[in-house]
């Protein structure tokens, strides 16, 4: 474009929505999605579908890495560090389940009680039992007994839940 171009986006809607011109004439919307622009077009909801798709393969992948790295610090004994891994596979397992239901995953632990609470009793119900024992790995150490039935509880709920 030349210099003489009139050209410039202008935000709308507190800055969520933003519409660009050329001449004095609307050339189209602009809405910022997490990292990245996107102008609407009839894909539109194909890309977010397939950004979903992308989130799903990823937590599913961190799942089963996490779930490996536990086994690995079980087997050498450190059973403390082993439930914090166990405890970080549950944490990913169950923002999937969220993911695959509301499309959309929490932002925070906070924020991933509320929808488990309010959406997912039986989770939160779980969850609730077991986050003492998560809350100790601080301060505490984990004996074997304890990391066993946390491994247990990890591996049935991705499992039945999940079927990884």
């Amino acid at each position: 474009m030349s210099g003489g171009d009139n050209l410039f986006i202008r935000a709308i809607s507190r800055g969520f929505c933003f519409q660009y011109q050329h001449k004095e004439q609307l050339m189209g919307l602009m809405f910022l999605v997490p990292t990245k622009w996107v102008i609407p077009t009839k894909k539109f909801t194909n890309r977010l579908i397939v950004y979903n798709t992308n989130m799903d393969q990823e937590l599913i992948t961190n799942i089963k890495t996490f779930f490996r790295s536990a086994e690995l610090v079980y087997q050498s004994k450190d059973y403390t560090s082993a439930a914090m891994l166990y405890f970080k596979t549950l944490f990913v397992a169950l923002d999937l389940i969220i993911l695959r239901k509301l499309k959309k995953t929490p932002q925070d632990p906070a924020e991933r009680f509320r929808i488990l609470e309010k959406d997912f009793p039986e989770e939160y119900v779980q969850l609730d039992k077991y986050f003492l024992i998560y809350r100790s790995t601080y301060s505490t150490t984990i004996d074997h007994n304890t990391c066993e039935e946390i491994k247990q509880y990890v591996s049935k709920t991705i499992k039945e839940k999940l079927g990884i």
